[in-house]
């Protein structure tokens, strides 16, 4: 072996990682999970889940296949926080995972990246995984104002009398 290849090697080996990591992504592409070891996983739609009271659902929920899955080493998972709660002061979200014993709300951590903001997690088994607020720190919804072209009725009604006996004075008088 000529000393040029043997140094290629060693470099080969000294730069490339010593595991492949594992990428999975949702069907929409707004969950991530990301393996350092090698794990053959879904993400896919979870069914309808009912939150722990108290707590608010965001967007969809997401099962982690197969049951059977294990997971070596930690995982992380990340979900797309939806633009309209990005930034958003006083708003609680937290990564939650439903298992067997019922929610667990995960050590979450919000980051932004240059596609916006996400929120991630550890994740050590399967499940479903839903993005979660507090339902107190969800910003009030402000009822729509009533149009200000359509003036009530009691309002018209007299503007409507005094028109007509105006035009009554006016046509006695001709």
């Amino acid at each position: 072996m000529s000393p040029h290849l043997s140094l290629l090697l060693l470099l080969a080996l000294l730069v490339l990682p010593a595991g492949a990591a594992t990428v999975i992504t949702s069907p929409d592409g707004l969950v991530t999970l990301e393996s350092p070891d090698p794990i053959t996983a879904e993400l896919e739609f979870a069914f309808p889940v009912t939150p722990p009271e108290e707590w608010v659902p965001i967007d969809e929920a997401y099962l982690l296949t197969p049951p059977d899955l294990v997971i070596a080493s930690p995982a992380t998972i990340t979900f797309v926080v939806p633009p309209s709660l990005a930034g958003e002061p006083g708003i609680v979200m937290v990564l939650a995972h439903l298992g067997d014993e019922g929610w667990e709300m995960l050590p979450s951590r919000v980051q932004e990246k240059a596609s916006g903001q996400v929120i991630t997690a550890p994740v050590s088994k399967p499940g479903v995984y839903s993005l979660m607020t507090q339902a107190s720190s969800m910003p009030d919804e402000q009822e729509a104002a009533p149009p200000t072209t359509e003036a009530p009725l009691p309002v018209i009604l007299p503007f409507a009398a005094a028109l007509f006996a105006s035009l009554m004075v006016i046509g006695r008088k001709r």
